[in-house]
Order: C-alpha cells, then sequence, then structure tokens
C-alpha cells in the first residue's frame, strides 16, 4: 500500500475530525497534518491527545499557508474549511478566497 502525506485544512471541525481519523488509519497518524483557524474546535483536543500534528492557521492567509505546504509537503491536500461566522457576503468571500490560496498548488487533489 502506497503512502501518502495528507494535509486537511478544516480538519477540527465535524467532518475534518473524522477525515483525519480514517486519513490517520490508513496512512498513519504521523502522516497527517491538520489545519484550522479553531472557529469551531469540535475535534482539536481529540486530535492533539491522539498524538495528530495540529496547526492553527487561516486559509485566508495566504502567506502562513504558504509556508506551512512549503514546510510540509503534502502529497495530498483536502479542503475543508469553511467559514460560518459574519454576513453572507462575507462568508462566501472568505470561503472563495481560502480555496482559490489553494488551487496556486500543482499536483495537489481538491476535495471541497
Amino acid at each position: 500500500m502506497s503512502t501518502y502525506k495528507c494535509m486537511v485544512f478544516g480538519g477540527a471541525g465535524f467532518i475534518g475530525t473524522e477525515l483525519s481519523f480514517m486519513l490517520g488509519r490508513r496512512f498513519g497518524k504521523e502522516n497527517v497534518v491538520v489545519v484550522d483557524n479553531f472557529s469551531n474546535e469540535c475535534g482539536k483536543e481529540l486530535l492533539v491527545s491522539y498524538g495528530y500534528k495540529v496547526i492553527k492557521a487561516d486559509s485566508i492567509d495566504k502567506v502562513s499557508i504558504e509556508v506551512i505546504i512549503e514546510n510540509e509537503c503534502p502529497d495530498v491536500i483536502y479542503y475543508l474549511a469553511n467559514s460560518r461566522c459574519g454576513d453572507d457576503s462575507g462568508v462566501a468571500n472568505s470561503n472563495y478566497l481560502g480555496l482559490c490560496n489553494m488551487l496556486c498548488w500543482k499536483n495537489i487533489f481538491f476535495v471541497h
């Protein structure tokens, strides 16, 4: 079985936590990096307690995201980050900018 290093944006949310655990079972938790801004800390403590690498960052911060991706060198990125605060235009703008920041990377698969 091939092993991939996986990065999960929005990995501390409800679906992201479950995906992170599934990836950890398949590829080993040392090959899973969770990135989240913790606006909803659903799974943060659980992931940390099981030894997953968890990084606090917001997907709309392009510079931070570039540094994290360059440092971690993931093979696969899952993008589940979703902002739910503010008015509708602010939420849509935040989600759009976050996704655009991810799309600049080549040879990476995206799930949204």
